[in-house]
């Protein structure tokens, strides 16, 4: 492993697209200095320079395995993940990949397995992590203030696929490892298992393709699955339709978080979190948060800064918040899912 500085010089591989909307937080971020910028695209790169006090960029990525860079955050298309991140980790880089952390199982295998052989922090970028919602959703549940865990219900959904171009990388099945599943459930799959501290074993799906033409895979999956502990689930995605929800069932209330902001729940106990407060046990309670986004977090100091964290996991030399070999346990769900819904059975995760 390589000798940790005082600081973390990182380079940020990919600025366009939902990186466009990230790329910032190394600038506020404690330990960290951002020292380039690498995109395809020159344009978006003398773009991202600007915006960013002027940080040197490339449009060639081997330009970020030099010596004197330490990590790299990829968010790069799905495609192209496997490639940069084993060059990364092969090269003594700490890597952070944006999610999924690959098109298919055997690329994930081989980040996963450069990671153990690299010894550096290797981990996935998750959005859903840097809100606080989440995080005091899991915390309510550990407690049992839903009582036993029954079933969880969790949908990714929007209308993208409805205006994404053909020739966008995103309308590639290979490209992007498949449709609305992989590029919008997968928070879904990686919830379900985190909340409820549990590991799905077992899957059933349908999946079609009726109102997205330029997408290359699914823009509908119905997947239900079931867990080791006993509990169900349904694990939902839709390129063609509105709402993300996740919600946590228990035999003495429930928590749901709707679009990332709104939450409404039922608990056996009142809580008071630093987000969520429930006064009155046994009556749902509701509150929309505004200061939660889709894609990005807006609050000052935030503690769950994923950005922060892999910096301070890096310095700390501790794993990151969510490692590739989650990562990789949630491909083997995602391609689980495909499996049933190509093949009309159920597919043992992994199997």
């Amino acid at each position: 492993m390589m000798t940790m500085k005082a600081i973390v010089h990182v380079a940020l591989i990919g600025c366009g697209g939902m990186a466009a909307m990230i790329r910032k937080r190394y600038l506020e971020t404690k330990n960290a200095k951002l020292v380039l910028l690498v995109d395809s695209n020159e344009e978006v790169c003398r773009k991202a320079s600007a915006e960013l006090r002027g940080i040197p960029w490339s449009t060639r990525f081997v330009d970020a395995l030099v010596e004197g860079i330490d990590a790299l955050d990829i968010s790069t298309p799905n495609y192209l993940h496997a490639e940069q991140a084993v060059a990364a980790l092969q090269a003594g880089k700490h890597v952070l990949v944006q999610k999924p952390l690959a098109t298919t199982v055997q690329e994930a295998e081989a980040i996963a397995h450069a990671a153990r052989e690299s010894g550096t922090v290797a981990g996935m970028y998750m959005s859903f992590y840097d809100n606080g919602l989440y995080h005091e959703a899991k915390d309510i549940i550990s407690r049992g203030l839903i009582g036993e865990v029954t079933s969880v219900r969790c949908r990714g959904a929007g209308v993208s696929g409805k205006y994404i171009p053909a020739d966008n990388w995103r309308s590639s099945l290979v490209k992007t490892g498949g449709g609305s599943f992989i590029q919008l459930a997968l928070h879904s799959v990686n919830m379900a298992e985190w909340l409820i501290d549990d590991e799905i074993e077992e899957v059933f799906a349908y999946s079609h393709n009726r109102f997205s033409p330029n997408i290359g895979g699914d823009d509908v999956t119905s997947a239900t699955c079931r867990f080791r502990g006993g509990a169900l689930g349904t694990l939902e995605s839709s390129y063609c339709s509105y709402q993300y929800v996740v919600t946590v069932y228990g035999t003495e209330g429930y928590v749901t978080i709707t679009n990332n902001r709104e939450t409404e729940l039922m608990l056996n106990a009142r809580y008071e979190g630093s987000f969520i407060q429930v006064k009155e046990p046994n009556i749902p309670t509701r509150r929309t948060y505004e200061e939660f986004r889709m894609a990005e977090v807006c609050i000052e100091n935030n503690p769950y800064n994923q950005h922060q964290a892999f910096i301070t996991a890096i310095a700390e030399n501790k794993s990151a918040t969510v490692t590739v070999e989650t990562g990789l346990r949630n491909l083997r769900i995602v391609d689980a899912v495909h499996r049933s819904a190509r093949e009309h059975r159920p597919v043992e995760v992994g199997s």
